[in-house]
C-alpha cells in the first residue's frame, strides 16, 4: 500500500491513523486493535465467500446456458413430433429431465453404432474369407491345369524317344549293310602265284 493511498481512519472504529507519517513508514489498514483486526478477518472472509459465491453462480448459469443450446441443437437431430416432444419437457419440466433423455438416446444410438459396427466387421470378415477362398479355387484350378499339361508333355515326350529311337535304329541298320561283311576273306597277295611257276 502506498502512502498517497493509506486510509487516515481504522474501517472499524473510526480512529484516526497513518498521521503524519515518515517518508520510510509502512502505512497501517487499521487501528491495530483486537476487536478491529477480528471484524477486518469476518468482513474479509464474507467478502470471499461472496465472491465464490458469484462464481459458481456465475458457472452454474454458464452450464445451464451450454445445456440449452445442446438440448436445442439435439432436438434438431429428432424427428418433428420427437423434437416437439424433447422441447415441450425442457420447457414445462426444466433443463435437467430433457438432459436425462438425450443421454438416454445417445446411449441407445451408441449401442446401435456398436451393433452396426460389429456387424460390418463380420461382413468384412465374411467377405475377406470369400476371397480367400475364391483365390484358393483358382490356384487350384490353375494347379490341375498344369498337372493336365505336364502329363501331356510328357506324353509329347515319350512319343518323340520311341520315334527317336526308331530313327536311330533304321540308320544304324543302314550304317551296317553299306559296310562289308567280316566274315568274307578277302584274297591275300601271299595267295598269289609267283611268276613263272605256271611254267
Amino acid at each position: 500500500m502506498e502512502q498517497k493511498d493509506a486510509p487516515t481512519e481504522c474501517p472499524v472504529c473510526h480512529t484516526p491513523i497513518n498521521q503524519q507519517l515518515s517518508r520510510w513508514a509502512t502505512p497501517a489498514s487499521n487501528c491495530g486493535s483486537e476487536e478491529c483486526q477480528q471484524e477486518l478477518r469476518r468482513i474479509s472472509q464474507n467478502e470471499r465467500k461472496a465472491r465464490s459465491r458469484d462464481r459458481l453462480r456465475e458457472q452454474r448459469l454458464e452450464e445451464e446456458k451450454a445445456l440449452d443450446q445442446r438440448i436445442v441443437a439435439f432436438s434438431e437431430t429428432l424427428q418433428p413430433q420427437y423434437r416437439a416432444f424433447l422441447l415441450q419437457v425442457h420447457e414445462d419440466y426444466g433443463r435437467k429431465l430433457a438432459a436425462s433423455i438425450i443421454e438416454m438416446i445417445e446411449a441407445e444410438r451408441r449401442e446401435a453404432e456398436a451393433q452396426r459396427c460389429k456387424h460390418d466387421n463380420i461382413a468384412t470378415i465374411l467377405d475377406a474369407y470369400s476371397r480367400c477362398q475364391h483365390r484358393a479355387d483358382a490356384t487350384d484350378r490353375h494347379n490341375t491345369e498344369l498337372r493336365a499339361r505336364v502329363q501331356e508333355l510328357e506324353q509329347d515326350v515319350q512319343v518323340y524317344q520311341r520315334f527317336e529311337n526308331k530313327v536311330i535304329g533304321r540308320v544304324a541298320q543302314d550304317e551296317l549293310r553299306k559296310q562289308p561283311d567280316p566274315l568274307v576273306v578277302t584274297s591275300s597277295p601271299s595267295s598269289r602265284p609267283a611268276p613263272g611257276a605256271q611254267e
